[in-house]
């Protein structure tokens, strides 16, 4: 079997280590394919990609490899979605309703009337106001004048007068 060798594993997730941010910056078409191949072993899946690696000489060797396809960046972006500011929808608090002491909030005021239409006057139905009107019958005087001053006579689908 083989001898374990006393190296110091090391762990990707400790905080302690410095870390780089590297950036895809340029594709890796026309190049070997082998330095495609590190561009996805270092973690980069598109361009503009921004991954975070610790600060190895590991890992400083594989950007030297492909230096001409990606940059180390002082600080990642933060994400769009962090910048964004978010809103809770509450509902709005029950408006208390003024005390009927006789007194009409819609006759007190017109903005009343509009914010609560139940409480106006009831609509007169159109029987009632049609009644209240005086029935005219239709004068001669009051048919459309032409512009001789005379009245227009009506001709039925064949072209006869009336």
């Amino acid at each position: 079997m083989a001898q374990s060798l006393n190296r110091p594993k090391l762990n990707m997730t400790d905080k302690s280590q410095p870390t780089i941010h590297i950036k895809w910056v340029r594709s890796g078409i026309g190049f070997d394919r082998s330095q495609s191949e590190v561009v996805r072993s270092l973690g980069l899946r598109r361009l503009n990609h921004v991954v975070e690696r610790p600060d190895t000489p590991q890992v400083r060797g594989l950007v030297a490899k492909i230096a001409h396809l990606v940059e180390i960046v002082r600080d990642a972006p933060e994400p769009a979605w962090h910048s964004t500011l978010s809103y809770t929808i509450k509902a709005a608090p029950p408006q208390p309703t003024p005390a009927s002491e006789g007194i009409n909030a819609s006759a007190s005021s017109p903005a009343a009337a509009i914010l609560r239409p139940e409480s106006g006057p009831d609509p007169v139905p159109e029987e009632s106001a049609s009644a209240s009107l005086p029935d005219r019958a239709p004068t001669p005087s009051s048919q459309p004048a032409t512009a001789s001053g005379g009245t227009v006579s009506s001709q039925n689908e064949q072209g006869e007068k009336e």
